[in-house]
């Protein structure tokens, strides 16, 4: 883990909150059924969360305060799969700008019958199909 002064600048203002929630421990990673998919994803946030580039945002369905980014990043062992991800963020509840935690609920790395996305473009081409947009 890297703590705020050792953190990556990110280009994308959702990556840089998401990085700033992640060294104050306000990020986790929780999918209902668990599965080993995402004992990985936890193992590999610090690495999701430093190498990952965002493909898009939109509003999170049944949540008013949440904004869910797509992410991609390459296969840690140079190879194979990219770790799609998506994290909800969820906005302060005061008059404060940014988000007061994130949850990390979605994490596809080509294992356990979830989608593979070997390259970004594949998976920025996913991520629009499911209403994702940068902009």
């Amino acid at each position: 883990m890297f703590g705020p002064a050792e953190a990556p600048v990110a280009k994308d203002l959702f990556l840089a909150e998401i990085r700033r929630i992640y060294a104050a421990d306000l990020l986790i990673v929780k999918h209902e059924p668990e599965t080993p998919r995402y004992n990985r994803a936890t193992t590999l946030l610090g690495y999701i969360v430093r190498e990952s580039e965002v493909l898009g945002r939109k509003s999170a369905v049944g949540h008013k305060d949440a904004v869910e980014v797509a992410m991609w990043a390459k296969n840690p062992r140079g190879k194979g799969c990219g770790l799609y991800t998506v994290t909800r963020m969820f906005q302060n509840g005061n008059s404060k700008p940014g988000f007061a935690s994130a949850t990390l609920f979605c994490c596809w790395d080509g294992n356990d019958k979830s989608h593979c996305f070997k390259t970004i473009g594949r998976a920025k081409e996913y991520a629009r199909g499911e209403g994702y947009t940068k902009d």
